[in-house]
């Protein structure tokens, strides 16, 4: 795993970079992040 924050290998296993603490998303990285809409008009 590559964190995206600093870009420090961490182990496969890893929830959080060891550089940087960092969370680590094991997602796929294809996957565009959700965004709640809200509903005010």
């Amino acid at each position: 795993m590559v964190c995206p924050k600093c870009g420090q290998k961490s182990p496969e296993d890893s929830l959080y970079c060891e550089n940087c603490g960092a969370p680590i998303n094991r997602e796929l990285p294809n996957r565009a992040p959700v965004i709640p809409q809200s509903n005010q008009q």
